[in-house]
């Protein structure tokens, strides 16, 4: 499993939807299958990037997990998802 420090690949601000779908565009053409995102002082993604994030989350043919995801981000992500269960972080262990 490769972990990717998402503030070295993107900023701590995720603002746009672009910058989103070019890191999940590095990510599928990785080697590896399984990827661990670690949001580490990521401050702040706006609602048309956790709309992409969440779209390119799910049509990507690797296994994401994510690690230590800000609150403020995971409550971003449920509220554009829609409610929790369509935003499900289950893939956070065992990166």
């Amino acid at each position: 499993m490769k972990t990717i420090c998402v503030l070295e690949q993107l900023d701590e601000y995720l603002s746009t939807r672009n910058s989103i779908k070019s890191f999940f565009i590095y990510i599928e053409n990785l080697p590896e299958t399984e990827i661990c995102l670690d949001f580490t002082n990521i401050k702040f993604i706006s609602r048309s990037s956790a709309d992409e994030y969440l779209k390119q989350k799910k049509a990507s043919l690797k296994i994401i997990y994510e690690k230590n995801m800000p609150n403020e981000i995971k409550h971003i992500l449920i509220s554009v998802s829609g409610n929790s269960e369509n935003f499900r972080q289950t893939n956070v262990i065992p990166c």
